[in-house]
């Protein structure tokens, strides 16, 4: 997002739009202006001729799903899509932050609230694009570890043991299970959406 002004995400590309083209930045730019999370990551400064900032994405876009449809619509509008596929990083209060650890409490609680602000607005808008695609007949899937998280902070790196045991239950659902199964359908000859 662009730090000044975090009311739109900036759009990165890997070709050349019609209209509103933005800057032609690496593939490192790209992952780092999405990743500048406060007190994770800097901001990074880039573009010509002039320099832009960017903070991270999800103080104002956590779940692009609506951009990258947009995209895909701007980008083939003689077609259809099947399938739109959204991958999640855990349910709202999946990832905690009511029991601080040491990384927590150096964190300005404002940037707190904003944190847990942002899990809410993602399963928001997931569950207002899944409204609006079901009635265009549309497939949405998301796929979202729903347990087992709650005790992972954002500074727990070492407990990815535990993020991965989690994940592969969450796989393993019957529900879960039959999503994946829709999705490979889709697959089979129709346009898919990632985000």
């Amino acid at each position: 997002m662009p730090a000044e002004n975090t009311s739109f995400p900036t759009l990165f590309r890997t070709w050349i739009p019609a209209a509103n083209q933005s800057y032609n930045c690496t593939i490192i730019q790209a992952v780092r202006a999405t990743n500048a999370l406060p007190a994770f990551f800097k901001d990074i400064e880039f573009g010509e001729p002039i320099k832009q900032r960017y903070t991270y994405g999800t103080l104002g876009c956590n779940n692009p799903v609506k951009y990258v449809i947009g995209e895909a619509r701007s980008m083939y509008p003689n077609r259809s899509i099947s399938c739109v596929v959204s991958l999640g990083t855990g349910a709202e209060n999946v990832i905690g932050l009511d029991r601080p650890d040491a990384f927590q409490r150096l964190l300005p609680t404002n940037l707190i609230g904003v944190l847990k602000c942002i899990a809410t607005d993602c399963e928001k808008t997931s569950e207002e694009t899944a409204r609006e695609l079901a009635a265009q007949s549309i497939l949405y899937c998301r796929l979202n570890v729903d347990q087992g998280l709650q005790d992972v902070s954002l500074a727990e790196w070492e407990k990815l043991e535990a993020v991965q045991l989690h994940t592969v239950q969450y796989l393993q659902k019957y529900v879960v299970d039959g999503h994946i199964t829709q999705i490979v359908q889709a697959l089979s000859g129709m346009f898919l959406v990632f985000t």
